[in-house]
């Protein structure tokens, strides 16, 4: 079920030029919104993990919960926002990742299914995850 996540989230995003990013970047933005809520995958060789509900009030990551079996997730450090998910990206641009595939919401600009590869010749180091569930 990973790995069909993956591959349908990879087969929908798109080789992303910086100035597509940076233009959803804007539009997030100019959305203004401080509280929400989504639905996020991490996708990667590890062990995998259920999509992770997180609440986000004032700009900070508030609760986060495992979905679907409902268990809070222990600790909140490390856990993104969606302008923490943007930044993540942008950080990808400014070290000129090898590849960088996102599918970005057409109305809101923030991005709904990420894959980096930093460096083409090395293995494993690649980070995908897919938002869902956004809610205001």
């Amino acid at each position: 079920m990973l790995l069909a996540g993956l591959l349908v989230g990879a087969a929908r995003a798109q080789e992303t030029p910086a100035a597509g990013f940076a233009q959803a970047n804007l539009v997030w933005h100019a959305a203004g919104l401080h509280d929400y809520q989504f639905a996020l995958s991490h996708y990667c060789l590890c062990v995998p993990q259920e999509p992770i509900h997180i609440v986000v009030k004032k700009d900070q990551v508030f609760s986060a919960r495992y979905t679907p079996s409902g268990k809070p997730v222990e600790s909140l450090k490390g856990l993104p926002t969606l302008d923490g998910l943007m930044a993540r990206i942008d950080a990808a641009y400014a070290q000129h990742a090898a590849s960088i595939r996102l599918r970005l919401h057409p109305l809101l600009g923030y991005p709904e299914y990420v894959y980096i590869d930093y460096e083409a010749q090395v293995a494993d180091e690649e980070l995908s995850y897919a938002v869902s569930e956004f809610s205001r």
